[in-house]
């Protein structure tokens, strides 16, 4: 008997394709009956609920996510700014794998998505087969496959939860090299005495028991919990590397220097930050952008040096 916990699907893809996104949710019909899939798309939301939070939060606990890439996804600045970066974050974390589906032809191989192998085979557009279910099926196979890869990982797994020890483990703090005892480890047991009410004050934290790592999402509330705002402080962020990299050059640029002056001065870690001081934090990185060399020189030519959060929400 299968107790495997269905597999949850994201779908991205641009409102104008959406007759392939139906197409594809019924080739995949099969899965869902079987109970193998749990799918969502933006259509999966109720009136009265905040769009935007939907769907970061169905996308941040998504385990395959869905690209159906066309040049009207290319050209969507919300499905390829922001739900596509999103998703590569994932990937590259190992935390979801990105399949792109190739329903219309596009230049799409040069792009962030080019090193990923692609659906159909061999990344032929879905809408220059023949036979457009022969397509699907192709597609659906696919997907099958990860979906199975993905259950038999969790079989393989099954690691026991984590339960809160009846001999609290004597520390002055908590940090990232903490090492628990044998017995520790095979009882899969941990317990922090520090903090409010015996409990954990922080904003990550990853368990190593074995080989299982078990990683904790930001909070809600931080900066990294939201989409838009995570998307667009790293959008300054990376506006000031290029900045920099004009001022000093490849060979002495120094990517870690932003992130660890951040942490600094705001105690944590940029995505980990409280959302209530998101202003305060894109003030500093602003002041940054401004202060290299190319930013002094196009806001004396009244060249703005970056979008505002509204006009990176718009684009």
């Amino acid at each position: 008997m299968d107790t495997s916990k269905p597999v949850k699907v994201f779908y991205s893809y641009s409102h104008k394709d959406e007759t392939f996104r139906d197409e594809l949710e019924t080739h995949l019909s099969i899965l869902k009956r079987q109970g193998k899939i749990d799918s969502w798309h933006d259509q999966c939301i109720l009136a009265g609920q905040e769009l935007d939070r939907q769907i970061d939060t169905n996308l941040q606990t998504a385990d395959i996510i869905l690209l159906l890439v066309s040049a009207d996804f290319i050209n969507s600045n919300y499905c390829y700014e922001t739900e596509m970066k999103a998703a590569l974050e994932k990937h590259s974390n190992k935390e979801a794998i990105v399949i792109p589906i190739i329903i219309r032809s596009v230049e799409w191989s040069d792009g962030p998505i080019g090193k990923l192998l692609a659906l159909p085979t061999d990344g032929k557009a879905v809408s220059s087969w023949i036979d457009r279910d022969e397509a699907w099926k192709n597609v659906a196979q696919g997907i099958k496959k990860v979906v199975k890869s993905i259950h038999d990982r969790q079989t393989t797994d099954n690691p026991q939860p984590l339960r809160v020890a009846d001999t609290p483990i004597n520390s002055d703090r908590l940090d990232s090299n903490l090492v628990l005892d044998e017995k520790q480890k095979q009882n899969n047991v941990i317990n922090f005495n520090q903090g409010i009410n015996n409990g954990i004050v922080t904003n990550s934290l990853e368990i190593k028991t074995q080989d299982k790592v078990i990683k904790i999402n930001p909070i809600n509330g931080s900066i990294g919990s939201s989409l838009n705002h995570r998307n667009y402080v790293k959008y300054l962020i990376d506006r000031y590397h290029e900045f920099k990299l004009a001022d000093v050059g490849k060979k002495k640029m120094k990517y870690i220097i932003v992130y660890n002056a951040i942490k600094r001065e705001f105690g944590a870690k940029w995505d980990m930050i409280s959302l209530d001081k998101f202003e305060r934090l894109l003030v500093f990185v602003q002041k940054r952008i401004n202060s290299a060399i190319l930013g002094k020189n196009q806001n004396a030519k009244n060249i703005k040096c970056y979008s505002t959060f509204e006009e990176f929400l718009r684009k």
